[in-house]
């Protein structure tokens, strides 16, 4: 072997002893790099999946709202019902004790009128 050749052969191995490190390095920074990428997918699927759940749960409220608004409507017109029935039977009411009063009125009357003419 000549000294070019083996200058040529330690040039070869100097440069692959140097490669190695580099493409070790090149190799891992791939790796890392690919690791980042799935925690993002990861973390873009988990913000897809709560972004689902509040979804559904937005649609559960809105439905048990919708349910509560129905419900203060029945009871409002039931309320309205009673306040009505109310007032009638507070006139009816009213109206019994003047007669009642009328009829007490009769009463003494009559029993004034019994008195005098004994």
């Amino acid at each position: 072997m000549d000294l070019e050749s083996k200058d040529g052969i330690g040039l070869i191995v100097g440069s692959v002893v140097t490669a190695i490190p580099v493409i070790f390095i090149g190799f891992k920074k791939l790796f890392l790099q690919s690791k980042i990428a799935d925690t993002q997918i990861a973390s873009t699927e988990a913000n897809k999946d709560v972004i689902t759940m509040l979804r559904d749960e937005i649609k559960r409220v809105d439905e048990q709202y919708q349910e509560a608004i129905k419900r203060v409507n029945e009871i409002h017109t039931e309320n309205l019902k009673l306040r009505a029935e109310n007032s009638t039977l507070t006139s009816q009411i009213m109206r019994l004790n003047e007669t009642i009063e009328e009829l007490k009125t009769e009463i003494e009357g009559i029993g004034r009128r019994k008195n005098d003419s004994k």
